[in-house]
């Protein structure tokens, strides 16, 4: 548990001190060449903008958010911060349909379903339901936590998706140690056309007629 504590510890200074370092490199420009990325890092990622439904929000998911903190720290997304962030993107992004693969008591469908009341989601906690099959006809996928022994599961479906180019939008907590690491690899053989570091989250975008790129991003 002290072990456990102190690497807690350590990943949070390393994010405090990566935030403050971009911070000053960014002052200089992002170095962005793409209209689509400079737009989504100028007017949405750094933008944010108080949605009336932010407070009643915060206060719906207050407790579960301690609940959730307690129970699985940073496999799941309990800051109010990240999760208006993780708003600001679906919505920015429009999409029909929203697959989240996320514990049960997770904050994440609470803040994708306040977005519209016509938007599609699907919300599972394992692979092995039903409804993971559909997950190549979502817009947007968010992944929160998963088991390890379904890693090769989920890139074998995306992959697939990916090849026939339905795959739009991929959004992987980067908080959660194992998909911290394992999004190196997965991105690697996904091959997003633009991928945004948010520290906390990893955005992969593909779009045709889009300047690649890889954004290592503050906010």
């Amino acid at each position: 548990m002290k072990q456990k504590l102190r690497n807690s510890l350590k990943y949070s200074t390393y994010r405090r001190l990566s935030r403050a370092k971009r911070f000053v490199l960014n002052r200089r420009g992002d170095g962005v060449h793409s209209p689509y990325a400079f737009r989504l890092i100028s007017k949405v990622i750094r933008n944010p903008y108080p949605y009336t439904c932010f407070e009643p929000l915060a206060r719906a998911g207050r407790e579960r958010a301690e609940a959730l903190r307690s129970e699985y720290g940073d496999r799941c997304i309990y800051r109010r911060r990240v999760l208006e962030l993780v708003f600001r993107l679906v919505m920015d992004h429009r999409p029909d349909r929203v697959f989240v693969l996320a514990p049960h008591e997770s904050l994440l469908p609470l803040y994708v379903q306040a977005i519209s009341p016509a938007l599609q989601m699907t919300h599972i906690s394992r692979l092995d339901n039903p409804a993971a099959a559909h997950i190549a006809t979502a817009d947007f996928i968010i992944v929160e936590d998963m088991m390890e022994e379904e890693f090769v599961l989920l890139e074998q479906m995306l992959l697939a998706a990916c090849e026939v180019g339905e795959l739009k939008q991929v959004l992987i907590n980067r908080s959660n140690p194992m998909l911290r690491r394992y999004s190196q690899h997965l991105r690697s053989v996904l091959r997003p056309d633009v991928a945004f570091d948010l520290l906390h989250l990893e955005l992969w975008v593909w779009r045709e007629a889009i300047t690649p790129g890889r954004y290592k991003v503050y906010y």
